[in-house]
């Protein structure tokens, strides 16, 4: 795999397939938003949202772990979502998932090289070969929520 289209059709049929439907509605809610919100603020700016939102640990797992399956799934175990500082809920496990993936695409088609959150977002900082890129996973992301996520 190593397209926009191709990461973003996996990484949106699996959460479909696996997440609870809570979950799922809330992914489809963060990808419709945070298409706009990348495209006129930035990758920057939606990593921090997503952080902010569940926690720095649970976004930046997405630089962390090389198996996309067990990226998605991850956030299906209970105490996983506990060392990572969440509680469970359905809108800060969505949050994480967007932010996980985003930074997981981004580092897998080579625009983003970071091992923490803070340094992906320092990096993608006015950085325009990385919002552009983000910008197309997002819509894309959304594209396939809508379709896959009724």
């Amino acid at each position: 795999m190593n397209s926009i289209v191709e990461y973003a059709l996996s990484i949106v049929s699996s959460i479909a397939k696996i997440h609870s439907r809570e979950v799922k509605d809330s992914f489809r809610a963060r990808a419709r938003s945070f298409a706009s919100d990348v495209f006129f603020n930035g990758a920057a700016y939606v990593l921090s949202v997503t952080a902010s939102r569940s926690s720095a640990e649970a976004v930046e797992y997405g630089l962390k772990e090389n198996n996309l399956e067990k990226l998605i799934n991850a956030y299906n175990n209970m105490d996983f979502l506990k060392k990572l500082g969440l509680k469970g809920k359905a809108e800060e496990i969505a949050y994480a998932l967007y932010g996980s993936l985003l930074l997981f695409v981004l580092k897998n088609i080579g625009v983003l090289k970071a091992s923490t959150l803070a340094e992906a977002i320092r990096a993608s900082i006015g950085n325009i070969v990385i919002d552009k890129n983000a910008s197309e996973v997002a819509i894309w992301f959304k594209r396939f929520a809508e379709a896959y996520i009724p």
